[in-house]
């Protein structure tokens, strides 16, 4: 009777203890999922580093190595009484530590296409854009034939430069999948003086595009991507350019800042 006895207490204190882990349990998922957008961001960036390598050899990287920029982010990171600012600040922190890191050791020729790499998944990791979006930068309209398609509806464009604006008007942007410039081939015709003017400018980035200048600036997520594609599409010459400052409105001006590396910060950095 006595073991029967004390069984019974034993068992009333575990469900208890069980009703105390369950909502403990609960209450630690809730806090830990507060924390999900510092894992998605942590995500892309080592994904990022992983494919810059197929740019070179040279820059295989490991988790490890990742793992200790995470953790040095996260301990850097300013603190913040409100854990959506903590993300915010570790997030920040934890970006511009593996860009710099990376960057570090990498060739000249080599640093704007993994910054931009960084930017493009960033958006995709975080649904801003699709992997078409991309492959519309990077091919624009070189899959058309020429000798198949509508014919080049102004002199002024080359048959490259009309291929491109055909893609370009065809391409679906994001996940709502809009047509955003499927009006662009009847544009050129509507508004020709205009349009030319844009394209012989030694800077086009730095001026409104014609017809879609207001359209383009009321697309906060979208809009830098959707203006880099099209002078990609229509002044190849002027992509570099264009992609820095793409990078300065997606990930912010210290991206495309100039970075020094104190011989003190490499030393306190290594292990």
């Amino acid at each position: 009777m006595d073991v029967l006895n004390n069984t019974k207490t034993q068992a009333k204190d575990v469900a208890v203890k069980l009703i105390e882990a369950e909502v403990k349990s609960k209450d630690i998922n809730e806090k830990r999922e507060q924390y999900r957008p510092v894992a998605v961001r942590g995500s892309a960036l080592y994904f990022t580093i992983i494919e810059v390598a197929e740019v070179n050899w040279m820059y295989n990287s490991s988790l490890e190595q990742f793992l200790k920029l995470f953790i040095d982010s996260i301990d850097s990171a300013p603190s913040a009484s409100l854990p959506s600012k903590r993300v915010d600040n570790i997030i920040k922190e934890l970006t511009l530590n593996v860009y710099k890191y990376v960057n570090r050791g990498l060739f000249e020729r080599d640093k704007i296409t993994f910054i931009l790499m960084v930017a493009f998944k960033i958006m995709q990791t975080g649904d801003k854009c699709s992997s078409n979006d991309i492959s519309l930068f990077l091919k624009s309209g070189a899959s058309l034939d020429s000798k198949t398609e509508r014919a080049k509806a102004v002199g002024f464009l080359s048959e490259k430069q009309w291929m491109n604006v055909l893609a370009i008007s065809r391409h679906h942007f994001g996940k709502d999948q809009v047509a955003f410039f499927r009006e662009l081939p009847d544009a050129f015709t509507r508004n020709e003086l205009a349009w030319k003017a844009w394209i012989d400018k030694n800077d086009p980035e730095n001026f409104p595009i014609p017809d879609f200048a207001e359209r383009i600036s009321a697309e906060k997520d979208l809009g830098p991507l959707m203006e880099l594609c099209l002078l990609r599409g229509l002044r190849e010459d002027r992509t570099l350019v264009a992609s820095l400052k793409f990078i300065g409105a997606s990930l912010g001006k210290e991206f495309t800042a100039p970075i020094s590396y104190p011989i003190d910060t490499i030393w306190q950095s290594s292990s």
